[in-house]
């Protein structure tokens, strides 16, 4: 069985404690719900982060028997950059965790609107 639930975020330093909590919410019965907690909040934080700062931040959750899947969209004129543990920035190494709880990640342009998902496998 496969549900989807839609959630309107603030663009503000709350929206990620707001996303966890939704993932527990929604995925509570799946083992690898702190591992999508995770994966929500990074991508719920760099759109924040990286956005334009107008409207929402809009998380859509799947939870299919073996998936959770997390999208994350919001106006933004970047795309999502992954530095290498190396890099001296202090920024940027949220997509290489992202990476490594996800099954599977990627992203695509909406207009002026900037979607990022990734797939958490369920045990």
């Amino acid at each position: 069985m496969t549900a989807t639930f839609t959630w309107d975020l603030p663009m503000d330093s709350t929206a990620a404690a707001i996303a966890r909590q939704h993932v527990r919410d929604v995925a509570s019965t799946t083992s690898d719900v702190v591992n999508a907690e995770l994966v929500a909040s990074e991508l719920v934080t760099n759109a924040w982060a990286h956005g334009r700062g107008t409207g929402a931040i809009t998380m859509t959750i799947t939870v299919a028997d073996d998936v959770i899947c997390v999208e994350v969209c919001s106006d933004s004129e970047g795309f999502p950059r992954q530095l290498s543990s190396s890099d001296d920035s202090p920024d940027g190494r949220g997509l290489l965790l992202v990476e490594s709880l996800a099954s599977d990640w990627g992203h695509a342009r909406r207009g002026s609107t900037l979607c990022v998902w990734a797939d958490v496998q369920c045990l």
